[in-house]
């Protein structure tokens, strides 16, 4: 028996979130051990008390020499006396070239958006900034392989401010997409683009089906015989220099023991998560129980 699931966008992280715990098993989509957190938190990374009072007590203590001997100041390393500056923080072209990447070796190879072009002459120059998408398909389609690819940096230029996810700091959008939103447990099967409905001259929506396949991050196998099908209905929005950016969009996927679940925000999704941990352990009990009654 099928069931509908209907999640927040496809190219939206709570679908990641989404894909992140559910790992369809022996007919029921259950939490992995590695899933995100439902509330992404971000540390203060302030500079550790301990190591300053170290600090201060090396430079500014008691005056010592090279050998630890009494009598002679230490160096200073600046006018202040606390070292060297510390380096400029890094820019968005410098941290999103850190990442890594599934660009394909050989761009003269079809392009994975499913155009049957090559790399070199679809998606690549989307993704360059040599062109801008002049059509919600060609966003979509430049979209999927960037994130097929690993392109956060595209992801992030060809979100509409309108989207829920968007934010103003860049560095820690991109690197929230890398750690939590590239699919790195899937293999992208295919793209298929369907029908385009013109609503106005700035605004479309574009349906859509994605199939991926789980895979297992170090082997590279399949950690299951199917692969997971997503419907989408998107949102497309025209910007001012005629780009067509990503608005919004609503996700279908078939999932078993989930009729009728609607997923719009976290709240939803982690009553959900909740009823997949209760069904997990009934079965594991079960699995428990036919064992012990085996070993009898």
């Amino acid at each position: 028996m099928t069931a509908s699931v209907v999640a927040k966008p496809l190219l939206t992280p709570l679908f990641f979130t989404f894909l992140s715990f559910m790992d369809p098993c022996a007919g029921l989509q259950r939490i992995t051990e590695h899933s995100v957190p439902f509330i992404w938190a971000t540390s203060g990374g302030g500079f550790p008390g301990r190591a300053v009072a170290t600090y201060l007590a090396r430079t500014h203590g008691p005056e010592m020499g090279s050998k630890g001997k009494p009598g002679k100041k230490a160096p200073h390393t600046s006018a202040k006396g606390f070292g060297p500056p510390p380096p400029p923080p890094k820019t968005f072209e410098e941290v999103c070239a850190e990442f890594k990447s599934r660009l394909p070796r050989d761009e003269a190879e079809p392009c994975v958006c499913g155009s049957g072009d090559s790399y070199s002459n679809c998606c690549k120059p989307f993704h360059q900034g040599e062109k801008i998408p002049e059509t919600p398909e060609s966003c979509l389609r430049s979209r999927y392989s960037a994130f097929a690819y690993r392109i956060p940096a595209y992801i992030i230029s060809t979100t509409d401010k309108s989207n829920s996810e968007w934010q103003a700091d860049k560095v820690k959008w991109a690197r929230r997409i890398d750690r939590e939103q590239m699919f790195d447990s899937f293999q992208f099967v295919g793209l298929e683009v369907g029908e385009l409905e013109e609503t106005s001259e700035t605004e479309k929506y574009l349906s859509l089906r994605v199939t991926l396949q789980p895979v297992d991050q170090k082997t590279g196998m399949q950690t299951q015989p199917e692969p997971m099908v997503f419907l989408e209905r998107s949102k497309f929005l025209r910007s001012s220099k005629g780009a067509w950016l990503y608005s919004a969009g609503e996700v279908t996927s078939q999932a078993v023991g989930f009729k009728g679940r609607t997923l719009k925000d976290e709240k939803d999704l982690d009553a959900m998560r909740k009823d997949v941990e209760y069904a997990k352990g009934i079965i594991g009990s079960a699995a428990a129980g036919k064992s012990n009654d085996e070993t009898l």
